[in-house]
């Protein structure tokens, strides 16, 4: 099996081995960066660009319902330091998803009540400027009260957004006040479109 890219492609059995050296420090970011919130889990579908040389050029979350941008950019972070083989072609992207099994009872708003918990709050995003792509999934988990407790984010666009943008968007998001799900944790997600 090979992965195809954009100009190239680099075969999964050497994606792999790369993967596996660094699988520790990244179910340490999990570990580290959760803390009580245990309930908080799902998926980071890590997506790479590999230049000529094998050394990775960009790396986001593509697809993913974690939302927890502190354990997003922890594992964003070992990801940019890797170095693949070299690419037969060409640079080349490829995707590698990550599961984060959470702990707990979480309750997952579907789209229509999320869009009506989420949809004015996601403007307040704009604050954070530019560095956002053209669209942005942002997922937040809602603890008994309404507080935003966890928040992460995930593009399917070309460009990532800057992780200054998302510092800033996480904290904006922290503060929302949202419905009380009484006695339960909410999981919700929205499109947030510059």
């Amino acid at each position: 099996m090979q992965v195809e890219g954009l100009l190239g492609r680099i075969e999964m059995t050497d994606v792999q081995p790369v993967l596996e050296k660094r699988w520790s420090a990244i179910q340490s970011c999990y570990r580290n960066h959760v803390g009580e919130l245990s309930y908080v889990g799902g998926i980071v579908d890590l997506r790479f660009r590999v230049g000529r040389d094998g050394a990775v050029t960009r790396a986001w979350v593509s697809q993913g319902d974690l939302g927890a941008w502190p354990v997003e950019r922890c594992v964003l972070e070992i990801a940019r330091r890797l170095t693949f083989p070299k690419p037969v072609g060409g640079e080349a992207e490829f995707s590698f998803p990550i599961e984060f099994p959470g702990h707990g009872s979480v309750v997952n708003l579907d789209e229509q009540r999320a869009e009506a918990e989420l949809g004015e709050k996601l403007d307040n995003l704009s604050r954070c400027g530019a560095g956002a792509p053209s669209r942005v999934r942002v997922t937040v988990y809602i603890a008994p009260g309404g507080a935003v407790k966890s928040v992460g984010f995930s593009t399917d666009a070309e460009e990532p957004p800057s992780d200054a943008w998302a510092e800033c968007a996480a904290k904006v998001a922290l503060g929302w006040r949202l419905s009380d799900p009484r006695g339960r944790v909410w999981k919700a997600q929205g499109w947030y479109r510059p």
